[in-house]
């Protein structure tokens, strides 16, 4: 099941949405879907197959959909290659997060302000996902100040 027509879904919060807190979730009524927080993927990052497995063991076989972050499209590949051969349900690719640490670097929202990077960015994710891939994005910004 990647997602129910109709039914909840755990939305992805930076230290909250993390295996500890799906488990108590699961003991007083689990989210039909749950999405990890933003992984942030970069040149040296590898995604460790404990975290995939303890997440996958805390979610009880509810959808789990792994959110990434990042501008460099190698890396996220090689991520989604590692995370395919688990049973996630889909890819959420992180287009939205306003902290200036993170846009600084042309992540998240950040991405929003390099638009040919990130038209790079989606269509080199959407040829190396099998799985379903989404987008989590913001509209804008209201300043172009850091």
């Amino acid at each position: 099941m990647i997602f129910p027509k109709k039914g909840t879904a755990l939305a992805p919060m930076r230290a909250l949405t993390q295996a500890p807190f799906w488990r108590l979730l699961n003991r007083y009524g689990a989210p039909d879907a749950y999405f990890s927080e933003f992984v942030r993927v970069h040149e040296h990052y590898v995604i460790e197959s404990a975290w995939i497995e303890e997440a996958l063991a805390a979610v009880e076989g509810r959808p789990l959909w792994v959110q990434l972050m990042g501008n460099d499209l190698k890396a996220l590949e090689a991520s989604i290659r590692i995370l395919e051969q688990y049973p996630i349900a889909g890819i959420d690719f992180n287009v939205g997060c306003p902290v200036p640490k993170i846009f600084k670097k042309q992540a998240g929202g950040g991405s929003l302000r390099d638009l040919p990077l990130l038209r790079s960015l989606l269509l080199g994710l959407r040829q190396t996902c099998t799985k379903p891939l989404s987008v989590k994005f913001r509209i804008g910004f209201d300043s172009d100040k850091d």
